[in-house]
């Protein structure tokens, strides 16, 4: 099934008769009636019947004919937004992101800048709840998380997703233990996010869940401080896998292996739900799906 067998099924649906409708697509009747038959053929069921001096749908024709309609609108619509891109040479657009995103959007802006170099792009980086709130004030226009959010509220893609680690440095004593104790994790200082950060969230969770209540923590607001504590042996951190990607593959940090880690979340592009997504946005996000997918 090709787009010339669909072609040739809208104009015999709208013009009723073989001779009519190859003329309005301009093609030969018998080509017309070679397209349909083809079409029939692939189908393995008539599409037509004829009624008098005109063609009609059968059952089969008028279900299908539903989706030829989506399809032709859909093909109209794809048009409409490839011109739209191609005209894209202006705007603007304010993004909030948690801080993990710090350290895996650099890229994906770089690309996109250079696509649409017209394009003011500007970004806010905090913690999550800060940047659900300032949508709220419409003080930005799309938020990157990794986290829920109120969907009464809010609208969200998904664009890729997260893991959380427990990150300690290869040559702090807990990085060569092969299993874990609840003895030696109590010895640890716990290096952690503020409230209103979710990966906060997720280790108080996760403390909850286990029943566990670390005597020693160490309280930051800015996830490159804690990857730096963590580095220089300051303690241990449940951190995003992005954060500490190159040490992990250069050997400098460990992953501790503890129950109920790693934690994956999905990272999300959030808006309010009455934002109408311009071709700005559209294109922003299809940039962000294949950054993500290829990470």
């Amino acid at each position: 099934m090709d787009y010339k067998q669909l072609e040739a099924f809208e104009a015999l649906l709208k013009y009723g008769t073989y001779s009519k409708a190859a003329k309005a697509i301009y093609i030969s009747q018998p080509a017309m009636t070679v397209r349909i038959q083809s079409l029939e053929k692939f189908l393995d069921i008539p599409l037509f019947k004829r009624n008098g001096h005109k063609y009609t749908l059968t059952v089969a024709g008028t279900v299908f004919s539903n989706y030829v309609r989506d399809i032709f609108n859909l093909h109209k619509e794809s048009l409409q937004a490839i011109n739209e891109l191609k005209g894209l040479t202006s705007g603007s657009l304010r993004i909030g992101a948690s801080s993990f995103s710090t350290y895996v959007i650099h890229s994906m802006i770089k690309n996109f800048k250079e696509s649409f170099p017209g394009v003011h792009l500007s970004f806010y980086i905090t913690n999550t709840t800060s940047a659900i709130q300032d949508l709220i004030d419409n003080k930005i226009e799309l938020a990157i998380i990794a986290s829920s959010y109120d969907a009464n509220q809010f609208k969200a893609i998904v664009i890729g997703y997260d893991t959380l680690i427990w990150a300690a440095a290869s040559d702090m004593p807990i990085s060569n233990c092969q299993q874990i104790t609840r003895e030696e994790l109590e010895k640890q200082c716990f290096i952690i996010r503020e409230p209103g950060s979710n990966t906060r969230m997720q280790f108080d969770n996760w403390c909850n869940q286990n029943g566990f209540y670390p005597k020693n923590c160490l309280v930051m607001s800015q996830t490159e401080a804690i990857r730096r504590a963590v580095m220089n042996n300051l303690g241990i951190s449940l951190i995003s896998s992005y954060i500490f990607s190159d040490e992990i593959d250069n050997r400098k940090i460990k992953i501790i292996n503890v129950s109920d880690i790693p934690i994956e979340r999905p990272i999300s592009i959030v808006m309010s739900k009455n934002y109408s997504e311009d071709t700005l946005t559209q294109a922003f996000i299809i940039f962000a799906k294949s950054y993500f997918k290829c990470k």
